[in-house]
């Protein structure tokens, strides 16, 4: 496998990989709340225990209609979902000494070759106190939704990005025949690096508390692995505005019946500034820096093309 050159292809990456991570996001919070309302409605009438309140889990399959949609058929999340039937997302009750925030884990046959998939999103006790105190979720699903996707939204990106990853990489090795390859996660074999750095700080890697000088030496180095970069710099495309909605023009009525508005792009520079917030950017190495400003910088102008067709079309009936 040409790491380099997999790094390269995800420089080139459409915008259309990361709104589909953005869509499945918002489609599992969603089915989530749907699926549990009403344990948390009994949990907030103290008829029910809180690390029992998100019992129900969604699998991702059941969310297909990702596939069939002409704008991310073509991602690879959506090749994903149709290759998994069985691909578990749930919320878990953890305690306050666990300091993850969510874990991405792959079934694997002997082969290396992934059976089934899950993401597990975890609570801890201030969030069962944040339930308690919100006085929109009684009010219904959605705004049990709107809370989820606030506590949980750009840690579901992240592990997804990681399952997709995986996926990917995968299907790479796969295609070019020959042997299975050994156990993959996000780029990255079980043998690799990663997995040794793992093994390393298995005593300190979740418990900051216990050797913070292991630990931060842990992180510092695992913060640089190619698969937590990619999957780090999936969040905040995800919470970038590259564009927002003219509010000097008005709505144009469309040949189909449909609303028309014009666009303004984010100056790119904003935008660049917005990736330099990410989580870790100070622990990379130039090198690693530059690749993703020059992907964040394809995907300024991916928009901005689509702005000025958009805009250009929409001028015509104004």
């Amino acid at each position: 496998m040409d790491m380099l050159h997999e790094v390269r292809r995800m420089i080139r990456e459409g915008m259309a990989e990361y709104k589909a991570l953005s869509t499945a996001t918002d489609m599992i919070l969603r089915r989530m709340a749907q699926l549990n309302y009403g344990n948390v409605d009994k949990f907030l009438k103290g008829e029910k225990e809180a690390q029992v309140m998100f019992s129900q889990r969604v699998n991702l399959y059941d969310l297909k209609q990702i596939m069939h949609d002409p704008e991310l058929s073509g991602t690879d999340l959506a090749s994903m979902i149709s290759h998994y039937r069985t691909f578990m997302i749930h919320l878990s009750y953890t305690s306050a000494n666990n300091k993850s925030k969510a874990d991405y884990r792959a079934a694997k046959d002997e082969a290396g070759r992934t059976l089934s998939v899950s993401i597990t999103l975890f609570y801890r006790p201030e969030f069962i106190e944040r339930v308690k105190s919100d006085t929109l979720i009684p009010k219904g699903e959605e705004y049990l939704f709107r809370f989820l996707w606030n506590e949980f939204h750009s840690s579901l990106v992240h592990e997804l990005r990681h399952a997709v990853d995986d996926h990917r990489f995968q299907d790479i090795v796969s295609n070019k025949g020959g042997e299975p390859k050994p156990v993959f996660q996000g780029l990255q074999p079980i043998n690799s690096k990663a997995f040794a750095l793992k093994t390393k700080y298995s005593d300190v890697r979740l418990s900051p508390d216990s050797n913070k000088e292991a630990w931060l030496s842990y992180h510092e180095q695992y913060l640089r692995f190619p698969h937590e970069v990619w999957a780090r710099f999936s969040q905040v495309v995800h919470g970038t505005e590259f564009k927002r909605e003219d509010a000097d023009t008005m709505y144009a009525m469309m040949p189909d019946g449909s609303p028309g508005k014009t666009y303004i792009m984010t100056p790119m520079a904003d935008v660049i500034e917005r990736l330099k917030t990410m989580y870790g950017w100070n622990a990379l190495g130039e090198k690693q820096r530059r690749r993703l400003v020059r992907a964040m910088s394809n995907l300024w102008h991916e928009e901005a093309k689509w702005v000025e067709a958009n805009n250009r079309e929409v001028a015509k009936y104004l």
